[in-house]
């Protein structure tokens, strides 16, 4: 069996031609709907998104078709050209793929609203840099700005993904995920293996992913120091207060 082995330090390199199929589960339509449901809640009407986080832009798009500008930032320049090869093969308008760190893109306008789908902002490991991350964000806004995302809590990254390990298949892939929690750090750590079966055996890939798990009030305490005056905090794709066993909740700040 020939393989070929990538050890990678940077996330979603390696991966982006894969990652639709390993994410083909998620109900994104779902995820779009709730956002917009949140901006109108909060009497917002926004005309230009930034998509942070974007990956291979799939809330992206369904953004874009609604009639968004959308600004599609990501770090991941590979997730990105995933991005430019939908929208070339679509001929999607309205959608600005940019690559950018979360903590200091830049972009040539102001938004009115940002969004971040899938966890992205717990890729973010220390309280300065999501300071940074806040600050840059609230700084792309108009006034009256909004800025919605979803996180992993600490109860879904200790007692959810936990110490454990998964096995996966989607079609001509065969994943391992192990995931690895250090309560002391308060950090989950996936080792992810693929093995994609190819006409002469299985190439593999592997990817090592870090997310933080901040608990709610230190994530108010950094927003209200980035700027934002009003935070709130629902169950994920509800308006329903977080539980204490909540795994995915729903962040909204207000500039």
């Amino acid at each position: 069996m020939d393989c070929i082995i990538f050890i990678v330090e940077k996330r979603f390199k390696y991966i982006a031609l894969y990652y639709d199929t390993l994410m083909k589960e998620i109900d994104y339509k779902a995820w779009v709907e709730y956002v917009l449901k949140i901006f109108k809640k909060k009497n917002k009407n926004p005309k230009i998104i930034i998509d942070l986080g974007c990956g291979t832009g799939n809330p992206t798009i369904i953004l874009a078709k609604k009639g968004f500008k959308i600004y599609a930032v990501d770090s991941s320049k590979e997730m990105i050209e995933v991005l430019r090869k939908k929208i070339e093969k679509e001929k999607i308008r309205g959608i600005i793929p940019v690559v950018g760190d979360m903590r200091n893109f830049k972009i040539k306008e102001k938004v009115d609203a940002a969004v971040s789908f899938f966890d992205t902002i717990n890729y973010i490991l220390t309280k300065q840099d999501l300071l940074k991350c806040y600050k840059n964000v609230r700084g792309c806004l108009n006034e009256e700005g909004v800025f919605a995302f979803d996180i992993n809590t600490v109860y879904g990254l200790e007692k959810v993904w936990g110490t454990n390990v998964f096995i996966r298949e989607f079609g001509n892939i065969f994943s391992v995920w192990k995931s690895v929690w250090n309560h002391k750090k308060m950090v989950s750590t996936l080792y992810l293996t693929l093995f994609i079966k190819e006409k002469n055996g299985y190439r593999r890939v592997d990817e090592v992913h870090q997310e933080k798990a901040f608990t709610l009030s230190e994530h108010e305490s950094i927003l209200r120091k980035a700027g934002f005056k009003k935070i709130d905090f629902f169950h994920h794709l509800t308006f329903t207060p977080p539980l204490e066993i909540s795994t995915r909740v729903m962040v909204v700040a207000e500039k």
